[in-house]
């Protein structure tokens, strides 16, 4: 007998895992198998791909990977976190063994494990579905199916790379875990057993994604498990509460330095109205289901939408009509409602409660909630089919499902919607079929074949990419057209002293080159750009302030202090956003190198010397001293503190040449020069202040002031130093994080 029940498991298991391959490849294929990884490179994945870049570099000259990768080569944000996902993990072994060279060579092993993990979604939840809810083969296939491959989930696929879409792996396996956990005895080594790994499952899914987003939603499937739960027991309530524990104590590693540079940087600190702008309203969000192209915010139509296939929309709202049968209703319920409040959000009276909380969390964009509701979609239509296979449903229910395809059909009719053909058309199969199974011409079995319908509504197989929305559907690239040398940089790429100086790459949303990112190309053409981020509000609240004042001067005197001696694409910047907006103010101080490229003459280098210093004691007055330009940057060292134990001497400044500055080696989070001097003075870095950075002056530490507002600087004595600045990546900050994970 248990033989036989492992032979039907085993074969089970083969069966859904041939549907779910199939229905990756029918959805996928315009994306896997387009020239030059075509349908692959949009947006995000090139930033995942930047990423990466970054990895290596690092890995190449040895330097610490805490850093956020994206601001190496002396333009950080902060170390916001530690290398921890298990898949960049992978990666960054495998380059380390030889098995590619740089990122072209790694494209068919990211794509290859990016499959897996895509496939591996539906079968985490078949296993729910199927060991855990206890459903027959067929409705725990419907549900994987339903939960991997939806128009969110395809998003965070394909747009996100494997980031976020590895807590849509491991969700239905630490959900399903703590429920073993409140199905066990209260104090039996089971549920012991099931809290621990509920807690580990949790904090692996926190850690092996770069956005905590989507486990967070998830996290809160758990809550309503633990309240719903019948009976209920307040000891629920506490094994969530260590579930949770545990799991930040896994998330510690990355969480932690994240919460150190908070007090730094402009991070969640967008207000409500902005962060709850993505709500749709309760038409927006039914007419969403039908079609993507409702959503009122194109911008984000990729993920701001509720889209689902009509053709197992059928099975889910059966499961509404079998559910009030099953043990978990409450649960399932509250979580579908809340999911569909919280997108809702701003066209709720709850809205103030619900962005105050969005703010409070970091949660922003509302319908990245559906990610839940297609949980709940997924249980719900595995419950329907369930319920068709045992007792079947009365012929007036079964012919109300064909209002599905006549809203659709009306809306594409009507002109309201360009609703795809191919949705409408599977979207009557399916509920034809369910029509033929209800009137007992077709036998319960049959109800396999919407599967079937599910992924020919979907395909991409006919479609170039372009043409689908379940890849990129803004803008493609190939990958000779990413990573290539743009003409807008040629001149940059012809001075020989280029990798000594920063660059503005000042146009915005060029996606012939720079995408959203505006520093990928830049970087990998080894151009070192200087505020990447300057428009997504994220950065050291210091630099922002610095940099809003000189940027309405190019001529300021603090570009040539910040290194800067590139500007790219100036004119673009102004057209875009106009002159009230952008100044013009200090362009004829920039040299015209060619129709892209302005050169700043001025610019120093990235390490340099002052002879005379002033403390400042109110950095509201030094930034409005800034913009006047009272304060004498070019022969001044700002500093928050001064070392009494050095006297500079005459506040004259030293003959030029008189000093001798040679920098002797140079990483990203690193920079060690020799410096001979005639007189005590102060050395300067042009590298963003933050706390975790050190400075040690012939082998000894000393105390590394910040310079400017947003620089680095040390005082010296005269005669001859090796001056090392660097990041202290083994500080307890940053080791007892790991030592609690471990």
């Amino acid at each position: 007998m248990n033989k036989n029940s492992d032979k039907i498991r085993r074969s089970g298991w083969a069966i859904a895992l041939i549907v779910f391959v199939l229905a990756f490849v029918s959805f996928y294929y315009s994306s896997y198998f387009s020239a030059g990884y075509r349908g692959m490179l949009g947006y995000e994945t090139k930033d995942t791909l930047a990423f990466f870049q970054s990895y290596f570099n690092s890995l190449r000259h040895g330097s610490t990977l805490y850093w956020d990768p994206i601001y190496l080569q002396y333009t950080p944000r902060v170390p916001q976190v530690p290398i921890s996902s298990p898949v960049t993990i992978f990666f960054l072994s495998a380059f380390r063994l030889g098995l590619f060279s740089d990122i072209r060579g790694m494209m068919p092993l990211y794509l290859t494990v990016l499959a897996l993990i895509q496939v591996g979604c539906a079968g985490t939840m078949f296993y729910f579905l199927r060991r855990v809810a206890r459903f027959s083969l067929w409705p725990a296939v419907a549900g994987g199916l339903i939960y991997a491959y939806n128009h969110q989930t395809f998003a965070f696929g394909i747009r996100h790379g494997f980031e976020r879409i590895s807590a849509v792996l491991l969700a239905p396996l630490f959900i399903g875990a703590f429920f073993r956990l409140l199905e066990s005895p209260a104090f039996s080594p089971r549920r012991r057993y099931f809290t621990v790994i509920s807690g580990l499952l949790v904090g692996l899914a926190l850690v092996g994604n770069g956005d905590v987003k989507p486990t967070v939603f998830f996290c809160l499937f758990l809550f309503f498990a633990a309240v719903f739960f019948r009976p209920f027991s307040g000891r629920n309530l506490t094994a969530l509460a260590v579930v949770f524990l545990l799991a930040a104590g896994v998330f510690a590693v990355q969480g932690l330095p994240t919460v150190y540079s908070l007090p730094e940087q402009g991070r969640g600190h967008e207000p409500v109205e902005q962060i709850m702008e993505y709500s749709l309203s309760p038409g927006s969000l039914f007419l969403t289901h039908f079609w993507t192209g409702f959503t009122p915010r194109r911008d984000y139509h990729w993920e701001n939408t509720a889209e689902f296939s009509m053709s197992m929309m059928p099975l889910v709202i059966l499961g509404l009509f079998f559910i009030g049968r099953h043990r978990w209703r409450n649960i399932f319920l509250a979580a579908l409602v809340f999911s569909l409040l919280w997108m809702m959000g701003n066209h709720l009276p709850t809205a103030p409660v619900q962005g105050w909380l969005m703010q409070l969390t970091a949660l922003r964009h509302p319908n990245r909630m559906a990610m839940l509701l297609y949980f709940c979609y997924a249980f719900l239509a595995a419950l329907g089919f369930q319920g068709l296979l045992k007792t079947g449903i009365s012929r007036g229910p079964a012919l109300g499902l064909f209002v599905i395809p006549a809203i659709m059909l009306g809306l594409r009719l009507s002109g309201a919607g360009e609703i795809p053909v191919p949705f409408i058309v599977f979207s009557f199969l399916s509920c034809l079929l369910l029509a033929g199974v209800s009137f007992r011409l077709l036998p319960a079995a049959s109800v396999a074949l919407v599967a079937g319908c599910f992924i020919l509504e979907r395909t991409t197989v006919s479609r170039p990419p372009e043409a689908t929305t379940v890849t990129d559907p803004t803008a493609y690239y190939t990958f000779d057209e990413i990573y290539r040398h743009h003409p807008r940089v040629k001149a940059i790429l012809a001075d020989p002293d280029r990798g000594d100086y920063r660059a503005l790459v000042a146009a915005r949303e060029y996606p012939e080159l720079f995408s959203h990112n505006l520093y990928l190309n830049a970087f990998t053409d080894g151009i070192r750009p200087i505020f990447a981020y300057f428009y997504i509000e994220e950065e050291f609240e210091r630099v922002r302030a610095v940099r809003d004042v000189i940027f309405e001067d190019w001529s300021h005197p603090m570009w040539n202090l910040l290194n800067v001696k590139y500007f790219v694409d100036l004119e673009g910047y102004i057209e875009l956003w106009g002159e009230d907006y952008v100044s013009r103010e200090g362009l004829e101080s920039l040299v015209r190198v060619d129709e892209h490229v302005r050169v700043n003459p001025r610019a120093e280098k990235e390490l340099f010397i002052r002879y005379r210093r002033e403390a400042v004691e109110d950095e509201t007055e030094f930034l409005d001293d800034l913009r006047s330009r009272r304060a004498d940057v070019l022969t001044t060292a700002y500093l928050d503190a001064v070392d009494p134990s050095i006297v500079l001497g005459p506040p004259e400044e030293a003959p030029p040449g008189e000093a001798a500055l040679e920098v002797l080696d140079r990483k990203p989070d690193e920079i060690t020069a020799r410096v001979d001097l005639p007189r005590p003075a102060v050395l300067v870095f042009s590298e963003f202040w933050f706390w975790p950075w050190r400075v040690a002056v012939n082998g000894e530490s000393r105390p590394l002031r910040r310079a400017y507002h947003m620089l680095q600087a040390v005082e010296l004595d005269e005669g001859e130093h090796t001056v090392r600045f660097y990041f202290h990546s083994r500080h307890p900050a940053f080791l007892i994080p790991k030592a609690v994970s471990l």
